[in-house]
């Protein structure tokens, strides 16, 4: 039987996905898609923290292309929009900005 939802919100930590970008990044992604399919939502949200990991001066360059292969998978394909805001003040130790610049 086949679930249907309107709205899909996630929010994860997903600081390890950068740190173990080729062990554990492929089967979060394919967990993610799992559930988009079940639930077949009209409107997806997605909240990520930590992104880069504990090396993100390093790992924030790792970010692009997390983000294209979300934008560019076939399970996300019927989606006719997509905004994503980084906050890419990253190298500002003291603290990062809450605006950031947008992709």
């Amino acid at each position: 039987m086949d679930t249907s939802t309107d709205v899909l919100l996630v929010t994860a930590n997903v600081g390890s996905l950068f740190d173990n970008a080729g062990e554990i990044q492929n089967g979060w992604l394919q967990e993610l898609y799992r559930t988009i399919h079940k639930y077949q939502p009209q409107f997806i949200a997605l909240h990520f923290q930590e992104v880069g990991g504990k090396d993100y001066m390093v790992n924030m360059g790792n970010a692009e292309n997390f983000f294209w292969l979300l934008e560019s998978s076939e399970e996300l394909k019927d989606f006719d929009r997509t905004c994503i805001y980084v906050d890419s003040q990253f190298q500002a130790e003291e603290g990062f900005t809450a605006l950031g610049s947008m992709y």
